[in-house]
């Protein structure tokens, strides 16, 4: 009885770790993605600022 609890201890951790290992990756690429494209959109925005800046000049 010992032994086949130590496999399903085992496998639950394993599987676990598998889980946990996916959402950190899948959740840090997302992330790079969404800053990336945070500072593209902040850069369109300081360009539009600028050129209406020299507009008013």
């Amino acid at each position: 009885m010992t032994g086949e609890i130590h496999w399903f201890w085992l496998a639950m951790t394993i599987a676990v770790i598998i889980w946990y290992s996916t959402i950190t990756i899948y959740i840090s690429f997302r992330g790079a993605f969404d800053i990336k494209e945070m500072l593209g959109r902040l850069d369109q925005l300081a360009k539009e600022e600028r050129e209406a800046v020299d507009r008013r000049l």
